[in-house]
């Protein structure tokens, strides 16, 4: 039977749901205002990013115009775009899709928390700037003093053009020598210019929604980058560098793209956390992922597997994996080999595969594991190890 505890995915966070972030404060949206001083608070940021990553997209408040505090918003229910309502599988979406637009637009919008008195109470603004451009319906950038002015970019640490029509990668841009993070989500971009390198400070960079078939080799090189989000774009080849410098890349994020294989050059990002080849179709991994001893999230569901290498088992790091939706037939038979140590993995989700039996020592190798989903397979029993399944809390075995 299955147990009636909530599925734990990554639409549901480890320890809590994504939260909509609701809007207090005032904010103008004068031209003058391009430029903003802001003061978000670490936990907001992680909520938003956690939003993103989950494939969940907050709407956000209207932002107030007035000169009176705008009251703060009520919360609205996340909705998953990425799901189909009807059925509950994943859907494939396009750059041309009105909803993934939609969700991009709205999730891409944050609010300042923090009063302009309070803000500007020392009579100074803060060192943290953000440069807005975004849902401008722009083909280009404008000729103003903001884009032009090498003094007006050299402070912005973020800069946000989202939700436009920019065919070409701003040059701009480079300007921005103290640039964190680059957001070009939801436009028409197809290619990232070499020129891009002389972001030496960049540590996040936006791509998803967009028309690029190829992932440039240079942009594992940034000397910062930490985060490289390029989901629901048409890429189907991935540049690995062959040797070094690499960049200290921590997140990858490769959703509902057109791939095919990925190359064993992968191997040589051995500071990965998080990575996601979700949704695409891959039909099989190279045994240099292995290398990825820092991973601790791996997401591989919707696509055509039908094995994991037997070398996944070095993956000392590796808590949660996700790759239903695949042909997997047996997990490696590493795992439970007494000469090697399974990953230590504590959420694993593996159904609508083809699964027809679990080795004797499933439970006992992976001892560790909180949530378990073999549902929609073609198992017809349990091992007696489930005895050693001491930490399991929800375990889905349904439609076997």
């Amino acid at each position: 039977g299955q147990q009636l505890s909530p599925q734990h995915s990554r639409k549901d966070s480890a320890n809590s749901e994504p939260k909509p972030i609701a809007a207090s404060g005032k904010k103008s949206l004068s031209l003058e205002q391009l430029v903003v001083d802001t003061a978000l608070d670490s936990s907001q940021m992680e909520e938003i990013s956690l939003n993103m990553r989950h494939g969940i997209f907050v709407p956000s408040p209207s932002l107030s115009t007035s000169d009176s505090s705008a009251a703060a918003s009520p919360a609205i229910d996340p909705v998953p775009i990425s799901v189909c309502k009807s059925t509950g599988s994943p859907l494939r979406l396009t750059p041309s899709s009105p909803v993934v637009s939609s969700a991009i637009a709205t999730a891409a919008t944050v609010h300042n928390t923090e009063s302009p008195q309070k803000r500007n109470s020392k009579g100074k603004l803060k060192k943290n700037r953000r440069v807005m451009c975004r849902r401008q319906n722009l083909e280009r950038l404008p000729n103003d003093e903001m884009w032009s002015d090498p003094s007006m970019l050299s402070r912005a640490v973020e800069i946000d053009i989202s939700c436009n029509k920019l065919t070409e990668f701003p040059e701009e841009v480079l300007q921005a020598k103290r640039l964190l993070e680059l957001n070009l989500a939801c436009n028409r971009l197809k290619d990232i210019p070499q020129t891009c390198l002389s972001l030496t400070t960049l540590t996040t960079l936006r791509l998803s929604v967009n028309f690029i078939s190829v992932l440039p080799d240079y942009l594992f090189r940034l000397p910062a980058l930490q985060e490289l989000i390029a989901s629901w774009c048409s890429i189907q080849t991935i540049k690995f560098p062959k040797e070094p410098p690499f960049s200290p890349i921590e997140v990858l994020e490769l959703e509902n793209n057109l791939l095919h294989r990925v190359s064993s050059k992968i191997g040589n990002l051995t500071t990965l956390k998080v990575l996601s080849f979700s949704n695409n179709s891959i039909r099989e991994l190279p045994d240099t992922i292995a290398n990825l001893t820092q991973l601790t999230e791996l997401y591989l569901d919707e696509n055509r597997l039908k094995r994991l290498p037997s070398s996944t088992c070095k993956l000392s790091s590796l808590e949660r994996l996700e790759m239903g939706g695949n042909r997997i037939r047996n997990l490696p038979g590493s795992w439970f080999d007494e000469s090697s140590i399974a990953p230590p993995l504590r959420h694993l989700q593996v159904q609508k595969n083809k699964l027809e039996m679990l080795p004797v020592s499933f439970f006992r190798a992976l001892r560790r594991l909180i949530s378990l989903d073999i549902s929609e397979n073609r198992l017809k029993w349990i091992p007696a190890s489930i005895t050693d399944a001491i930490n399991l809390e929800s375990f889905y075995i349904g439609a076997n």
